[in-house]
């Protein structure tokens, strides 16, 4: 039976209900005088380096490591790739949603349809993928601009016709690509935290 008179006496001077927690080679060093925290921060951190002072190497350079933080213009950057990405979610779900009605139409070529139709089904996914993974994204969504930039200037070269919904959609797309490559070029922070 282990009670409180069976503990390993400590030889170092301190509190009998630290003993316990103390490593082999740990030694506590009271840095405060009546229990009382230090009011400067440069104080506690010396109190903090006192309590860990050991002579384990691992844990000798704990208080010289130092914990990243985000300033504020790395937040607000992850607010607006955030707003973008949602912001291509939702681009995206339109012509997600119109798939089904693709029609040829005068002048149409099987490459504009196959070009509408890849555009359509590339939004939304890539949109949620840069998420996790963004440079994965970014080649999808610049491929996918660029075959819709070829298609359009394909079209109006083949027609002369210039259908301002198409070339907003068009647009639209593009634009989107180029600023999420902008934004990857530029390493802002991911849209998720790790």
């Amino acid at each position: 039976m282990a009670g409180p008179a069976s503990r390993p006496k400590c030889r170092c001077a301190c509190p009998p209900h630290l003993a316990p927690m103390l490593k082999p080679g740990m030694s506590y060093k009271p840095t405060t005088i009546c229990g009382k925290l230090p009011e400067r921060s440069s104080q506690r951190s010396s109190l903090l380096n006192g309590l860990l002072r050991t002579h384990d190497p691992d844990l000798e350079n704990l208080s010289a490591m130092k914990v990243p933080t985000m300033d504020d213009t790395s937040l607000l950057q992850r607010f607006w790739l955030r707003v973008l990405l949602l912001g291509g979610l939702m681009w995206g779900v339109i012509p997600l949603i119109s798939t089904p009605f693709i029609v040829r139409g005068y002048g149409d070529s099987s490459f504009d349809d196959w070009a509408v139709v890849v555009n359509s089904l590339t939004i939304t996914p890539a949109s949620a993928l840069a998420f996790w993974h963004r440079r994965i994204a970014c080649y999808w969504l610049t491929i996918n601009g660029a075959l819709v930039m070829i298609s359009m200037c394909s079209y109006v070269l083949r027609t002369q016709d210039y259908r301002v919904g198409a070339l907003v959609g068009a647009g639209v797309s593009v634009l989107y690509a180029l600023t999420l490559d902008v934004i990857e070029i530029r390493h802002w922070p991911a849209a998720r935290q790790s």
